[in-house]
């Protein structure tokens, strides 16, 4: 049998296919370099390239606020959200709606800023853990920590209340002063003398609706930083010997507040 005769026309075909892909490979290349060294620059790129996950996860990796200009498909994408949040913080303001009440993708902003809590799902700002990193994340990066490198934060002319709980129900507020009302006072029971003159310098008096805004950034590091501590030796233990002390400590660790 003989090879199939082959036409000028079907090598024509053939080469012009070759062609197209090859300058949709170059468009894709030239996009990528755009976008990898301003990731702004894909409000400029063509629609395809704002729907195409690499081009946009080059871009947020730069820049994650340039999630604004992906599709409305790929601001779905889960590992481009986070991708753009773990760049900047405030990027989840582009994600889709959904990703407001993703625990892992709130917590991952948070870390970062924990003012990005203002943009989370109203039950989000009622979990125990993102509420605690924030607080946490907020006090110590107002005050100094400690030399040993051990998380503490020490005494320091810090700020009031952290200004993003403004945004949080009467309710948790109310809570939440109580909780770290009751660890200041047990701090200075144990004679922590620090505690005695933030609470001379900065605690006002008030009711419990405002009790919250009495204390100092170095009071919710502290207090939020005992808690997690708390948490994580909880799970060491519950890990160690999951059945026995399953139902008591599942109820202490989701318990913080």
């Amino acid at each position: 049998m003989g090879w199939p005769s082959t036409t000028s026309a079907d090598l024509d075909g053939v080469f012009a296919q070759d062609m197209a892909t090859l300058d949709r490979e170059l468009e894709r290349a030239r996009a990528l370099l755009a976008v990898s060294i301003n990731g702004y620059e894909l409000k400029n790129v063509s629609e395809q390239w704002r729907a195409d996950r690499g081009v946009v996860l080059a871009a947020v990796r730069q820049c994650g606020e340039a999630l604004r200009f992906a599709s409305s498909e790929i601001v779905q994408d889960r590992v481009v959200v986070l991708a753009a949040v773990l760049q900047n913080p405030w990027a989840l303001r582009f994600a889709a709606r959904r990703f407001q009440s993703a625990k892992h993708v709130v917590l991952a902003a948070v870390r970062q800023d924990p003012a990005v809590i203002e943009m989370a799902d109203a039950a989000l700002k009622l979990d125990p853990e993102i509420v605690l990193n924030a607080l946490y994340i907020y006090g110590s990066s107002c005050t100094p920590v400690a030399p040993d490198g051990a998380g503490d934060v020490l005494d320091g002319d810090g700020p009031e209340a952290p200004y993003f709980l403004s945004s949080f129900d009467q309710q948790h507020l109310a809570r939440l002063g109580i909780a770290v009302a009751d660890w200041v006072q047990t701090c200075i029971s144990n004679g922590d003398e620090e505690a005695a003159h933030r609470q001379h310098n900065y605690w006002q008096t008030g009711d419990p609706p405002h009790l919250w805004q009495s204390f100092s950034a170095v009071d919710y590091a502290g207090w939020a930083a005992s808690k997690l501590d708390r948490r994580r030796a909880l799970m060491v233990l519950y890990r160690s010997d999951p059945f026995r002390r399953r139902a008591s400590l599942t109820a202490h660790v989701l318990k913080f507040l």
